[in-house]
């Protein structure tokens, strides 16, 4: 009862970039031990009446399983889930960047 709505994957695990400062209002923060083998984030759209009735047999799953978010006045929700990239990664040669762009504007003189 959802409906997958974006597949994404971080670049090579080994480039990464050390994160030094969390803001909470926008960062959703995901430890990774050393020893992690490259993954994907899955985010599904599913309809908060039929939670119950969700997939959860899936035997890749990294993380400790998934992350609902449901907001109270909306009749869909959110899941995040990581899985096991199977087989040989492949990054390719560019990055999209998803973030939240505060509004600058700048002020006439």
């Amino acid at each position: 009862m959802s409906k997958l709505i974006l597949v994404c994957a971080p670049k090579e695990i080994q480039q990464l970039t050390l994160h030094q400062e969390v803001d909470k209002s926008k960062d959703l923060i995901i430890h990774l031990n050393k020893s992690i083998s490259p993954f994907t984030l899955h985010f599904d759209v599913f309809r908060k009446s039929k939670v119950s009735e969700l997939d959860i047999s899936n035997p890749n799953l990294l993380f400790g399983g998934f992350i609902l978010v449901e907001i109270a006045e909306k009749e869909f929700g959110l899941r995040i889930y990581g899985q096991k990239v199977l087989g040989k990664p492949f990054w390719p040669p560019f990055n999209l960047i998803l973030t939240r762009i505060k509004n600058n504007q700048v002020q006439q003189p």
